[in-house]
Parts: structure tokens; sequence; C-alpha cells
């Protein structure tokens, strides 16, 4: 009995052995320069010399079978770690950086509390992958903020095409500035110009529904509104408004002016 059960746990501790790497392989493999990382390709630890700079610590690994080919972590003395695989054991691929000097992901604040942010040349960035948009999406998986190709941005929807920011609810800000591209309309005031008369307005009206210049509803469902040049549309209408009211206010005075002159008239006859 005893014997059987020795015989299993040593075949069992045999295969187990098989089955694990050989510690002994993995061992420090010496120093070799920078320009050689290509052939380091024993199993094992290798440092790397950067004439006239410093020494690296390259680990390369390749497991038995392994689609991904060989594997190379790299770290350097300023803190930069980066890595690499050998497709197919033919091609490597382009070296890959998780952590440099230059592009951190975790430090600390004035104040020592940990955040993330990525840093390079002195400026702060956020990075999407290749021509993929970078998104930030709620624990529920909707978005939240997304920045697609060309910079196009939406918050709380996809990037919309065409449009710089797209937002999906109500925008609550205290101050509002919008560069107008449009002419600001102060041409009504000019003596030159020429005020459509009432008749026509109001002929215009009832054949369109609509004032001459604003754009109809149908037009908005299908282009949306342009909040700048709708300022200046809606200002030209209060400008020839208050041109009309003047016109009117004018005429007034000179009728009622002329109805006191004829009361006088007539309160002198008697």
């Amino acid at each position: 009995m005893f014997k059987k059960l020795f015989l299993f746990l040593s075949l069992f501790f045999a295969c187990l052995s098989a089955f694990c790497q050989d510690p002994s392989t993995f061992l420090f493999r010496g120093v070799a320069d920078n320009g050689l990382r290509d052939t380091c390709l024993q199993n094992g630890v290798y440092n790397i010399t950067y004439p006239g700079q410093h020494v690296s610590t390259l680990l390369q690994y390749y497991g038995p079978g392994s689609s991904t080919g060989n594997f190379q972590l790299e770290t350097s003395y300023w803190g930069e770690l980066k890595y690499r695989n050998k497709i197919d054991g033919r091609v490597w691929t382009r070296w890959n950086r998780i952590w440099t000097g230059t592009t951190d992901s975790w430090n600390t604040d004035y104040a020592g509390k940990d955040r993330l942010f990525l840093q390079e040349n002195g400026s702060t960035l956020i990075k999407g992958y290749g021509d993929k948009p970078f998104g930030v999406l709620d624990g529920a998986g909707n978005p939240v903020f997304n920045i697609g190709n060309n910079g196009f941005v939406g918050i709380g929807s996809e990037a919309v095409p065409g449009y710089r920011l797209a937002v999906a609810g109500t925008i609550l800000a205290e101050r509002i500035k919008v560069k107008a591209s449009s002419t600001w309309p102060d041409y009504v005031f000019e003596d030159g110009y020429q005020l459509p008369s009432l008749q026509s307005v109001e002929q215009y009206i009832k054949a369109n529904k609509h004032l001459p210049d604003v754009p109809s509803a149908a037009d908005i469902a299908k282009n949306d509104i342009d909040v700048a040049e709708m300022n200046v549309i809606l200002l030209k209408k209060v400008e020839e408004l208050t041109r009309y009211l003047i016109d009117q206010q004018k005429k007034y005075d000179t009728e009622i002016n002329e109805l006191k002159n004829q009361v006088k008239i007539l309160a002198g006859k008697k």
C-alpha cells in the first residue's frame, strides 16, 4: 500500500516538474549592447548597455507553444518600462511604453494625493489608440465623454462628425459667448436702408406663415438652429419693428398736430 502511494506521489511530482519550467533555465544571461537586444532570445534576465549612458534590465521569456512569440520587458534607471513581442517568432512588434519618465500614469499632486494623468513634454495628455476614439463610460457602460476622430467631442453621447461638441441633455452656464460670423444688423438704421412696407410683410406672412428672412418650422426641423445666426435675424426684426414704430409715431404726431390746429380754427370761428 505504502509502496503504491510512494510510486503515485513520485509520478505526480515528476509530471509536475516536467509541466513547470525548470527555474534553472531562467537565469541572468549576461550583458548585451542595446543594438543586440533582438538576439537575446534565451529565457532569463539581461543587462542592456547604452553606450555612454546607462545599463537597463531586460527580461526575455518565451513560453512553449506561445502564439505571441518571444516577450521582452525592459526597464531603465529613469523608470521607463516598455515591452514588445516577436510575432510567430519572426517579426518584433514596436516597443510599447507602459511608463516613462516623461509619460507618467500615476503620481501625486501638491497635497500628496494619488492621481492619474498622462504627461509628455510638459503637457498633460489624453491619447486614444490609433484612429480609435477615446471614451469615458459610467458604471452602466453609458457614454459620459467621448473624443472622436478629428477632435469631435460628445458629452452624454457619441461624438457626432461635423460638430465639434455634441451634448445630450441640458447645458447649465453662467455666461456664454458666441462668435458671430454674420454682419450685425445696425445697417437697418442707415438712411439708405429700404424698410419693407407693412403691406408686403403681411402678404409674405399670409403666403409663407412666417416672417421674411426667418427660417420656417420645416427648415428648423431639418437643419436645427444656428444660435449666432438666429440672434442676428431676430435683432434685425427688432430693429425693423423699432423703425416701424418710430415712423408710425411720427405719422400720428403729425395727424394729431393737424387735428389740434383744426380744433383751434373751429374754436376761433365760434
